[in-house]
């Protein structure tokens, strides 16, 4: 175990680049579009969720106006991770760069 004093070496790109800002933007993003998106879409409560036909046949899934839901509550996401996505990118390269330059005065 190591005293605190002296920190393990690692190896840091040698500069932090937009794309890598723009990679960790994508998966990030791409990840969040998932449970946790939708819940946060059905608490801003702009659509009221359908209840299940009972009348539905049986297999389906969805019926047509939960389809319809979904696919609205789709393409809002999507244009909302598409309009945050540059900022992510943006914030995470600054970040990055910020704490990797204190990281390689440390050495």
């Amino acid at each position: 175990m190591q005293d605190g004093s002296a920190s393990p070496p690692l190896k840091f790109a040698s500069r932090v680049t937009r794309q890598a800002g723009e990679r960790f933007a994508c998966r990030w993003l791409d990840e969040q579009i998932d449970e946790t998106a939708c819940e946060a879409f059905a608490e801003a409560a702009l659509i009221e969720w359908p209840e299940s036909d009972p009348n539905r046949p049986l297999g389906e899934v969805l019926n047509p106006r939960q389809g319809r839901y979904q696919d609205i509550e789709d393409e809002i996401l999507m244009l909302v991770f598409d309009s945050i996505r540059p900022a992510v990118a943006e914030a995470f390269v600054k970040a990055a760069r910020e704490v990797l330059a204190r990281e390689r005065r440390r050495r």
